[in-house]
């Protein structure tokens, strides 16, 4: 009976031995299928490149008839922009890409802002400040203009104000500008800004880099007297252009002429040399 006993542990270490190498392989195999999973996303060891932002879409061409003339502006319903703190407690509507003629409040940022040697500067060379032109001809207006990098423009009737101010890559702004004339009716008190004979977008690349000019069609002033032609600089998405320091040299200029219907002759020889 004991041999028989022993026969029996002998015969189960012998199994046992058979099939152990095949349980420390299985083991094994369990401790490299059960580590740590990888990290999906996230730190350094993401694998998603970061997304790069969308840029505006290009402006379109729109013949330079932006911002404003007879345009009756937005329907104040709201914004693109959203409202940040500030503007949730000036009661105002939030800006949403139209001309709000009842006020707005932008939380669109500043935006990229020149060094003083990029500081926007400019000089109405035609007609000659003070000449005296005829109403009943044409009459060319030509700006000089002084780091202004021209035609960019946003699109006036839904993204006014919605792009902060963009530099090109030596530094200047990235923007246009205007020619705005109104009749001072001799007065020597500011005229209402509501009220313009003409204005016009300039809304191309200037000419060598820095001459923008526009025609005033003959009859377009109507009255005699004395008119004041400006020009407006604007960055991409028509707000005023940013400078980097208060005490600077003006960005725009202005003329006075005198209109009348026996006046000069729109200009043409009353212009600075060179204009």
């Amino acid at each position: 009976m004991r041999s028989n006993y022993s026969q029996l542990v002998l015969l189960l270490c012998f199994a046992l031995l058979l099939v152990l190498p095949d349980i420390v392989k299985a083991q094994a195999r369990g401790r490299r299928q059960g580590g740590r999973r990888p990290q999906q996303g996230g730190g350094r060891g993401g694998n998603k490149p970061p997304t790069k932002p969308t840029p505006p879409k290009p402006a379109p061409t729109n013949g330079g008839n932006n911002n404003g003339g007879n345009n009756n502006g937005g329907n104040n319903n709201g914004g693109n922009n959203g409202q940040n703190a500030f503007c949730a407690g000036t009661g105002l509507t939030a800006s949403d890409g139209t001309q709000l003629r009842d006020g707005a409040c932008s939380s669109t940022p500043m935006g990229s802002i020149p060094s003083v040697n990029k500081m926007v500067s400019s000089l109405i060379t035609k007609p000659e400040n003070g000449a005296a032109v005829n109403r009943n001809q044409e009459l060319q207006v030509v700006v000089d203009y002084r780091n202004l990098d021209t035609g960019f423009f946003s699109d006036p009737t839904n993204q006014y104000y919605t792009i902060p101010q963009t530099l090109s890559g030596d530094g200047t702004i990235q923007g246009h500008s205007h020619i705005t004339v109104q009749n001072l009716n001799n007065a020597k008190a500011a005229p209402d800004a509501r009220t313009f004979a003409f204005f016009k977008g300039l809304n191309d690349e200037a000419a060598g880099g820095r001459t923008l000019s526009v025609t005033i069609p003959a009859g377009t002033l109507k009255q005699d007297g004395t008119y004041r032609i400006c020009s407006m600089s604007g960055s991409n998405s028509h707000q005023p252009v940013v400078m980097p320091v208060a005490q600077r040299g003006a960005q725009d200029d202005c003329i006075r002429i005198k209109v009348s219907s026996n006046g000069g002759n729109g200009g043409g020889r009353n212009g600075r040399a060179g204009a």
